[in-house]
């Protein structure tokens, strides 16, 4: 039924796209643990008082926040944090990265995805705080892209060199290392990013549904190769979705339903049938909501049997021998479940599209682990048939197996969840094929989902230096692909396969307790627990050193040395010494005339005004501009009008607020977050070590453009609430004791006078800077 062209179509697009979108370079400006930092510095100040103040000419002033906005964003914080992750992680890395983040020409601008978000969470609390805290990462990319690509050179771009990209990543993870620890409103300690944000279901359902099922997005992927997989994934849930509601499945049952009458000597009409077939779903229907019910019931009472004390449970004499039976039973478990999942390893994980070359890497790891299981369980049999002998001493591992026997009723729980769930998939119609098919529809919804998770996942893991970017998305896939392609969730999802491992884990215990007991290592010269154990710990890593050997070699081959440069310099620890080599090293192939800032770290530690080891967020003035236009963007059209109020900003000609017809400070402003100085039609030349002529940068303002930068109140809106210069150590050195870097003839100057020139020929600090020597000049 399913074209098979599609499935594979959906399977290869869909795998390649998920290994190569963790191993490709990505655009950030801040790290994640960053954008989260300055995410928690909004959800503060709302926590507060329910309201936001920022700074304008130096002095604080309070605005009212719509009372949905901050209803949701207070009732859904991790959610909120996790919108300011942004297109840096959702829907999926390529696709935030390619398309969102940079906008696509002849397709939507950033500003389109804002609006989109905005319009779409409307009626969502926890998507709309997902939407703010997207339009946090908006508002921080667009001071800090500015900011890093000012030092850098360059936008990031691996399409030519890699030392900007490299420069990106140095200073990115320079800051992310003096990044403040993250605290409450009231200033406990929130632990570090990957223990504070999680992402949850409700995240994971509203980006699935917004920007990936949903027919507006669809049409902006289809125009960009780096959005395919997504669009096969819905092409692919779109079929089984129409197969599945074709009407051809109820005609069918009223035909059956007419042949069984007829037989029995009631024959039917077709009309007649069809009610009786309606009627009946409608019944199930009603059952399906009672079974639930039960289930939950059964549940509940399982919960209540697991919460017995200890001394209640050592108290029944009468079931110790009981319990130590079930070391067997569970092992018996444990070897039909590594038979029945070689069986589904051996048919499903080795598609030939992955190897071309005949399976070779796939198939050597299933023998390896096939060859294992075998020496493994011959031995723990072998082990069992002396067990008898033991019998009287593991009495006094009662509770060790009581807690195997607990972890064994939950695995049974599961598993007879999962069979009563699986029952109800299979009775969701009077047809089972259609009931097959819908609960496979479903089982896409939810593996898209946990996709979402898993990615975002990815990206937090990258803030810890143990954390692995690669485990979310293993995870994903050994949970999700065999519902993917068909085999219903129920029986192949992680609950079970983690049911599992607890169980053995529990066995485990047992064991590790034998091998305290008198004649374990002697019991019938067998070898002991911890014997066996330690053979198949060594066999299972030689073998997962062989494997990983080869594969490393055959994926490494793939890489450019470029890129593998790139992959190491996200882990590499970035203090002070890392990041001026890296903008001291010369230039190798494609020549940008970057400049040599062989100090940059002693730069931009001044720039920060290090306290605490961290920098100053008050002074910090990429930061502190960052954490206040994300405060902004939190206000609707009333706010704005307000504000501008507030700040005696000017009325336009029509006697009207600038912000009239603005419903969003940043949605609506700019085409590209990947660029710098969005706020201007036309940015500023990027500073190189040659000199004239400088390379024209292109404009990431969108047409309506920033309003606070419009000339009639740039002054009173702009240069009011946000500080700067942006970044001093190149812009004006020598206002933190610097030496100047940039050629005489570089046309853009910014000062402590003059932050933010409206233009090139905007020459106040050139005034500035040479007054005091006309000045001395006359004397």
């Amino acid at each position: 039924m399913i074209r098979l062209d599609i499935l594979l179509r959906f399977c290869r697009i869909f795998y390649i796209s998920l290994f190569f979108s963790l191993g490709s370079g990505t655009a950030h400006a801040f790290k994640i643990d960053t954008h989260i930092w300055v995410g928690q510095q909004v959800i503060n100040d709302l926590a507060d008082d329910g309201k936001i103040t920022i700074n304008l000419r130096g002095k604080p002033i309070v605005l009212d926040v719509p009372a949905d906005v901050k209803a949701a964003i207070l009732a859904n914080k991790t959610e909120y944090l996790l919108g300011n992750m942004g297109p840096d992680s959702a829907p999926d890395l390529m696709v935030g990265q390619t398309i969102v983040h940079p906008g696509v020409e002849g397709a939507w601008s950033t500003s389109d995805w804002l609006q989109f978000l905005l319009q779409s969470s409307k009626n969502n609390p926890a998507g709309k705080s997902y939407t703010y805290g997207y339009l946090g990462h908006a508002a921080a990319d667009m001071f800090a892209h500015t900011y890093v690509n000012q030092y850098a050179g360059d936008v990031f771009n691996l399409a030519d060199e890699t030392l900007v990209e490299q420069r990106h990543i140095a200073l990115e993870g320079f800051i992310s290392k003096l990044t403040p620890p993250l605290l409450d409103h009231t200033g406990r300690p929130l632990g570090s990013v990957s223990a504070l944000v999680k992402p949850t279901d409700a995240f994971g359902t509203f980006v699935r549904d917004t920007l990936v099922m949903n027919d507006t997005v669809q049409n902006q992927y289809n125009r960009s190769r780096y959005g395919r997989h997504l669009s096969a994934y819905y092409e692919y849930r779109r079929t089984i979705d129409a197969i599945a509601q074709d009407p051809f499945w109820q005609k069918l049952d009223v035909e059956v339903l007419k042949l069984f009458s007829s037989s029995a000597g009631l024959p039917l009409s077709t009309k007649n049938a069809q009610i009786i077939i309606e009627k009946t779903n409608q019944v199930i229907s009603k059952l399906q909501r009672g079974e639930d019910n039960i289930q939950a019931q059964a549940n509940e009472i399982n919960a209540i049997v697991q919460r017995l004390d200890n001394n209640i449970f050592l108290e029944v004499k009468g079931l110790t021998q009981q319990l130590l039976s079930l070391e067997d039973e569970i092992l018996r478990i444990h070897i039909q479940i590594s038979n029945e999942e070689s069986k589904i390893r051996r048919t499903s994980t080795c598609p030939g599209w992955w190897d071309p070359g005949g399976k070779y890497l796939c198939n050597k790891l299933n023998d390896e682990i096939d060859s294992l299981n075998q020496k493994l369980w011959s031995a723990v049999g072998s082990l069992q048939q002396g067990k008898n002998k033991k019998r009287e001493e593991l009495l006094q591992t009662v509770v060790a197996l009581r807690d195997a026997t607990k972890k064994t009723e939950q695995l049974m729980i599961i598993i007879t969840n999962a069979h009563i769930d699986f029952g109800q998939r299979m009775g969701k119609s009077t047809s089972p094929i259609q009931s097959a098919l819908i609960g496979w529809r479903n089982d896409i919804d939810i593996a898209m989902r946990e996709y979402v998770k898993a990615t975002s996942q990815s990206l937090l893991n990258t803030t810890e230096p143990s954390g692995s970017a690669f485990a979310p998305m293993r995870q994903w896939f050994g949970c999700y692909h065999l519902s993917i392609i068909g085999l219903a969730q129920e029986l192949s999802g992680c609950e079970i396969r983690d049911g599992a491992m607890k169980a053995f884990w529990a066995v485990d215990r047992v064991l590790k307790l034998a091998d305290d007991l008198s004649f374990a290592g002697a019991l019938l010269n067998l070898p002991s627990p911890s014997d066996i154990r330690s053979w198949r710990d060594a066999q299972l890593q030689r073998a997962k050193e062989r494997l990983l050997s080869e594969v490393a070699q055959r994926a490494e081959d793939l890489l450019p040395a470029e890129a593998r440069d790139i992959l190491q310099l996200f882990s590499q620890d970035m203090n002070d010494q890392a990041l001026n080599s890296y903008f001291s090293k010369p230039e190798n192939g494609i020549s940008k005339g970057l400049l040599s800032i062989p100090d940059i770290s002693a730069r931009v530690r001044a720039e920060m005004k290090i306290k605490n080891n961290a920098f100053d967020p008050q002074k910090y003035a990429v930061v502190s501009n960052a954490i206040t236009l994300a405060k902004l963007s939190l206000l609707d059209k009333e706010g704005l009008i307000r504000f501008a109020k507030i700040a005696s900003a000017p009325l336009n000609i029509n006697g009207k607020s600038v912000f009239f017809e603005t419903d969003n400070i940043l949605a609506g402003s700019l085409t590209s977050i990947d660029g710098n100085h969005q706020w201007m039609p036309t940015p500023p030349p990027r500073p190189n070590a040659m000199g004239v002529p400088y390379t024209a940068s292109a404009s990431y303002a969108s047409p309506a453009g920033f309003v606070p930068w419009r000339k009639e109140v740039r002054e009173s809106l702009f240069r009011s609430m946000f500080i700067g210069p942006l970044s001093p150590g190149i812009d004006a050195p020598n206002e933190i004791g610097f030496p100047s870097l940039l050629k005489a003839d570089y046309p853009y100057r910014s000062c402590s006078s003059n932050p933010f020139p409206d233009d090139p020929l905007d020459n106040k600090c050139l005034i500035v800077g040479i007054l005091p020597i006309l000045i001395m000049l006359l004397d």
